[in-house]
């Protein structure tokens, strides 16, 4: 199986991606590196993921939706100019909210 990993996260410095194959045998799962591409943020995309922790609820969707919007497009870009054939995509978006829990002392 061929999977595209999308990351996004709180450092604010791009968008991840990872094109891996996965195999199965007897021995177990084992995986191979096809591709991968750090895409930097401009400066419009930094301002707006590092203020989406101040936006209402409304707000916070409609920024998603663009920025999913966004994502998509340099999904299809990097599928295209490396010429992936791609079974699955996985993307959490981008985070928000980063929370530590700390269990127990």
């Amino acid at each position: 199986m061929k999977v595209l990993g999308v990351m996004s996260g709180t450092s604010l410095d791009g968008l991840d991606l990872a094109a891996i194959e996965f195999t199965q045998s007897n021995e177990g799962l084992a995986y191979t590196f096809i591709s991968t591409q750090f895409i930097s943020y401009n400066n419009e995309w930094k301002k707006k993921l590092a203020n989406s922790t101040t936006l209402s609820g409304l707000e916070l969707t409609r920024l998603d939706v663009e920025f999913g919007r966004s994502i998509g497009e340099k999904v299809n870009e990097f599928i295209q100019s490396e010429k992936l054939e791609i079974d699955l995509i996985a993307s959490h978006g981008h985070t928000v909210f980063h929370v530590e829990i700390h269990i127990g002392t």
